[in-house]
């Protein structure tokens, strides 16, 4: 018995290995060297629900770095792309809320944790001032830098909606400190052409007073401004 799993492990490892390779073939190396693997083609089927869990990891690594990160750029090019794009919130299948971004500004150095974390992370910035409300924000740096973008307004099918109103809406409860790009992030932005003429013509830096500390670039939708 034991020849014979040795000798469909080896067969069933053989495919996979196939398979895989054809589809990430950039994994080759890290497929053909994945220890669960050789340990299932050495015969050792209690590896299956580990090996299938650890490889759609590596898939999912894998699309989401080549698919890139839209946010692992200079702020102020991330802050400038983001105004004229689209948010769209997923809370559950049927249920979805998008929003054209209207107004952004990026941040650098002004103590907000956000900007350490790695490009692409939400979180949001909670003021004492007003009653209290929320700033929707993800860190936007290349890296070994820092920085994030606040979204300050933005505007869906009914209203335009203020930055505290934005969070409450699009922010997911218990989502700050988790990647947007994430293949199974609730949240996804769809960026815009950055040649879009329609979106480019009516961007406008921001001149306006409440840009704070360590603001370093601002743009609104000149249409959308309520200032």
């Amino acid at each position: 018995m034991s020849g014979l799993k040795k000798e469909l492990g080896g067969i069933t490892s053989g495919l996979i290995t196939r398979v895989l390779t054809g589809i990430f073939p950039d994994l080759q190396k890290d497929i053909q060297e994945n220890p669960l693997l050789l340990k299932l083609a050495d015969g050792d089927f209690t590896v299956h629900d580990e090996l299938t869990s650890g490889l759609k990891r590596q898939a999912r690594d894998y699309l989401i770095n080549v698919q890139g990160n839209p946010f692992a750029n200079d702020v102020k090019d991330v802050t400038r792309a983001l105004v004229g794009s689209t948010i769209v919130r997923i809370s559950s299948p049927g249920n979805v809320e998008a929003a054209l971004i209207t107004s952004a500004a990026g941040y650098q150095g002004d103590g907000f944790s956000l900007e350490q974390k790695e490009a692409g992370t939400w979180g949001v910035w909670r003021s004492s001032q007003r009653g209290g409300y929320g700033v929707s924000c993800i860190s936007a740096h290349l890296p070994g830098e820092k920085g994030y973008v606040a979204i300050w307004g933005a505007t869906n099918s009914e209203k335009a909606l203020g930055m505290g109103e934005f969070t409450e809406k699009f922010s997911p409860e218990g989502f700050d400190g988790r990647s947007i790009i994430a293949i199974r992030s609730p949240l996804k932005v769809m960026m815009r052409d950055s040649d879009d003429p329609n979106v480019t013509s009516d961007l406008r830096v921001y001149a306006g007073d409440k840009k704070g500390k360590g603001c370093v670039a601002s743009y609104i939708l000149a249409s959308n401004e309520r200032e």
